[in-house]
């Protein structure tokens, strides 16, 4: 019986994380903005390299050539992203699917976690169903990696409280899986607060247990997990790991950010709104410097009775609760930023905290906390309504009068009818367009009003189930259908946009499949040329047609630092990009000399290097041939004749793992023009190799795959024996 209803609940949460998300689910909305432009290209390119057969470590695609293993937020180390991969190559509707995967995790691991507290079903139920309606996942659905934080985050703390409970190995080891997760998966500045949040929660709980034991039985204990955990955590990174060090290294990104990069998108205090009415949220501008998509604080108005309950009417409070309480205001305080100071001094003191920005994103913790107290009380109102009816009922009153107040001021400033009616009266429109008109028309003034009469509903009908105690019956109905609503007049802000995703797809579809030899006689300005024709439905287009070229987006926020100097400095890129992706330079510049190659006006096929002996000059090319047979990520092949000693430049950015030989022997890439390769050829005729050899981290990527798969045996395998000998 227990497992049917366990499956049961699941099915529950898959059906309401497809019917919420609706317009994601059954694809008949497009995701929009960073989803397309960043996360479905880096994911298109690592699907292609394994549909191919090639171990997803280089795209020459991306930015004239990107180690798209060493980016945290690519997904190449991200099993759902492999798995998904393993199937078919990855489109706009697996993008839209991965989406959904994400959120219905969120509400699964939510609620693994609050049945290990031993709640009610219908608690259990209700919070993870408000979990994955919370403001920070109706917020969050351009950026798949917060996404992921929010799925794991549940996770990490479920196994770091069973760990440190029990003591036993396996969940420890569980801690490690789901830490690094949360590594491969997450946006990282998450993983850096979720490590900090876990390591308060393992100091808090090793001091409780000191109390009552000796200080070496706790070392010891707490000693022997943490190990395991960090072991685990270890080898089930440490191909990312092995990816990631070097790669921050080669980033501007990698050496911090600043002080006020690091407070920009704090929350501003107006959006606090957005705990009773988060839709007016989307229309607020005095007093506002937070991006529209992490403004949305809102945990459920049921949650937040609850919420409002346990602070003031819970009495008998647990040292976890305690610790939860101080976990929210926390990180309610580091996420106003400048406003609350603990942004500030951790940037100084903490290590790694002045290495991301949006403090806003730290609602994440806030909420989780918030909904788990909230939890706790509505447990306890359960199990005595008659007890504290009337200090819910006293509770829903007060916001009852809140949400008044709101409507009225809503009412005084709307224009919602005349603009209803002008909304529907244009006929000329697509339907489509219609209602992308019609949502952008909504003012502040007009969302405050609606969200304020759906709050006096949904409060009207909670204060009358708890007159009548039947909360318990309808509250998964209640919390379902009140927060699925407010989530769909966000989605259309913060999730998707008004195509189909099979407009993104029938552009995808057109495009060559494998890899093409590139065509030597364009220049990398003309496989540059159409970037951006259909940027708004898919982002650039360079990842996609093969063209080895670059646009100004950048798609990837994690750029090489030497493909950024390149860029930034227009006049020698608008010059070198006049040049094939192959060429023999026959004037060779130190890089001392720079502004003088920008200044001729010759029609040299110039480089810029410097060179530890002196190549000297060829003006006749002519005799001169490149021809490539394979064009591969991270191996290139090419054959080549000349009549002298020529350098040869490869318009692809320069990494540390790049290899090359000439007639099968090894010789030095030399940095050329800034960023990219170049080699010295002897004359005649000669057998070119470029190759990533990045072996070391396709044999680390076995050791988690071994490591997961024993250890989730040795565990099963101990777990029956104890039961059996039980």
């Amino acid at each position: 019986m227990l497992k049917n209803k366990r499956t049961q609940d699941y099915i529950f949460i898959l059906l309401l994380a497809i019917i919420a998300y609706w317009p994601v689910s059954f694809m008949i909305f497009s995701v929009k903005n960073d989803a397309i432009n960043y996360f479905m290209a880096l994911r298109y390119n690592t699907s292609e390299a394994i549909q191919n057969g090639i171990f997803p470590l280089w795209s020459p695609y991306i930015n004239m050539g990107y180690p798209v293993h060493g980016d945290m937020q690519a997904g190449v180390w991200n099993p759902i992203v492999l798995l998904l991969s393993i199937f078919r190559k990855y489109d706009i509707y697996w993008l839209q699917v991965e989406t959904i995967i994400t959120i219905i995790i969120s509400g699964l691991s939510m609620y693994h976690l609050l049945r290990h507290f031993k709640l009610d079903r219908a608690v259990v139920l209700s919070l993870s169903a408000a979990y994955m309606l919370s403001g920070y996942i109706t917020d969050a659905g351009q950026f798949l990696n917060w996404l992921y934080a929010a799925s794991f985050l549940p996770l990490v703390f479920l196994f770091a409280l069973r760990a440190f409970e029990t003591f036993k190995a396996k969940d420890s080891f569980l801690l490690g899986l789901s830490s690094a997760l949360m590594l491969l998966c997450a946006y990282p500045a998450d993983f850096i607060l979720v490590s900090y949040f876990i390591a308060a929660l393992i100091l808090f709980l090793f001091f409780n247990h000191k109390k009552n034991n000796r200080l070496k039985t706790s070392a010891s204990l707490f000693t022997k997990q943490i190990v395991i955990a960090g072991i685990s955590f270890l080898v089930l990174s440490l191909p990312a790991l092995l990816s990631y060090l070097p790669f921050l290294s080669s980033i501007n990104r990698g050496n911090g950010v600043s002080l006020d990069d690091a407070l920009s998108n704090s929350l501003s205090p107006v959006n606090l709104i957005s705990f009773i009415t988060p839709w007016p949220t989307q229309r607020i501008t005095i007093y506002q410097n937070t991006d529209p998509l992490i403004r949305n604080c809102y945990i459920g108005i049921i949650s937040l009775i609850f919420f409002i309950f346990y602070l003031f009417y819970y009495k008998e409070k647990t040292q976890l609760q305690k610790f939860l309480i101080g976990a929210f205001i926390f990180f309610f305080v580091f996420s106003l930023g400048k406003l609350g100071i603990i942004r500030v001094a951790s940037y100084y003191l903490l290590p790694f905290m002045d290495s991301f920005r949006h403090p806003a994103n730290a609602k994440l913790f806030f909420i989780f906390a918030g909904q788990l107290l909230s939890g706790f009380a509505l447990n306890r109102y359960l199990a005595e309504p008659e007890t504290f009816r009337f200090k819910l009922i006293r509770i829903t009153n007060s916001l009852l009068l809140m949400s008044l107040i709101l409507l009225v001021i809503g009412m005084l400033n709307s224009d919602i009818g005349t603009n209803l009616l002008k909304w529907l009266s244009d006929p000329s429109l697509p339907d489509r367009d219609i209602i992308k008109n019609g949502f952008t028309s909504i003012s502040f003034s007009d969302f405050l009003l609606l969200n304020s009469l759906l709050l006096i509903l949904t409060l009207a009908i909670t204060r009358k189930l708890v007159n009548r105690n039947l909360l318990k019956k309808y509250l998964a109905l209640i919390i379902c259908a009140e927060m699925a609503a407010v989530a769909q007049l966000m989605l259309p802000l913060t999730y998707v946009r008004m195509s189909p995703p099979s407009v993104a797809q029938s552009i995808l579809n057109a495009q060559p499949a494998g890899y093409p030899v590139p065509d030597l006689e364009s220049t990398i300005e003309e496989y540059s040329i159409h970037g951006m024709k259909y940027f708004d439905e898919i982002g650039c287009l360079n990842p996609y047609n093969k063209k080895p070229g670059r646009s100004d987006y950048v798609i990837t926020p994690a750029n090489l630092s030497t493909q950024e100097s390149f860029w930034d400095y227009s006049a020698f890129k608008n010059k070198i990009i006049k040049y094939p992706l192959f060429y023999f330079a026959d004037t060779i510049y130190k890089l001392k000399d720079t502004a003088i190659f920008i200044s001729s006006s010759s029609s040299q096929k110039a480089a810029i290097a410097n060179l530890p002996f002196e190549p000297g000059n060829n003006t006749s090319l002519s005799n001169n041939n490149i021809s490539v047979l394979r064009f591969l990520p991270g191996t290139v092949e090419l054959n080549t004749k000349s009549n002298n000693a020529e350098f040869l430049v490869f318009l692809q950015n320069d990494y540390k793992n790049w290899e090359a030989s000439i007639n099968g022997k090894k010789v030095p890439i030399y940095r050329t023009n800034l960023s990219f390769m170049g080699l010295y050829l002897p004359a005649g005729n000669n057998q070119i190799k470029f190759r990533y050899n990045a072996d070391y981290i396709k044999f680390s990527a076995i050791a988690p795959i071994l490591f997961l798969i024993l250890g989730l045996f040795y565990f099963n395998r101990k777990e029956k024996n104890e039961q059996k000998n039980n």
